[in-house]
């Protein structure tokens, strides 16, 4: 079954998420709709270099439980609601 987003920053990440699914998740909710692909990669780059600083492992793609990671404003990346 689907998992309800978890907002308001910085979201406590669980086993299995990943940027890009938390990208699209919440673009969906800001914008009221799901994202297009380019508004989604846009935003998924702002994520990914927002949590390069704080990640634990120090990989993007390996992602800890309960990991909190910073979401920027989705206007950073020209996403609008």
């Amino acid at each position: 079954p689907p998992r309800p987003p978890r907002f308001p920053y910085p979201t406590p990440f669980r086993s299995g998420d990943n940027l890009w699914r938390i990208a699209g998740e919440h673009l969906t909710i800001v914008l009221g709709r799901p994202p297009t692909s380019d508004e989604h990669r846009r935003y998924w780059v702002k994520v990914v270099d927002a949590a390069r600083p704080v990640i634990r492992s120090g990989d993007v793609d390996l992602i800890y439980p309960n990991e909190q990671i910073p979401l920027p404003p989705t206007l950073d990346a020209g996403v609008r609601p």
